[in-house]
């Protein structure tokens, strides 16, 4: 199934993979935990 993406979609994907990046290099780098929370407005599937 393939989707089209609106400008502000694009948009937080590009920081949801841009913020799991840091989180990864930091987790190497000094073992530093995160965690993050991805959220939806009811009826967003």
């Amino acid at each position: 199934m393939k989707f089209t993406l609106k400008e502000y979609q694009n948009e937080a994907v590009k920081d949801v993979l841009i913020n799991l990046k840091k989180a990864q290099r930091r987790w190497h780098e000094d073992g530093d935990k995160h965690a993050f929370s991805l959220t939806a407005t009811t009826g967003a599937g």
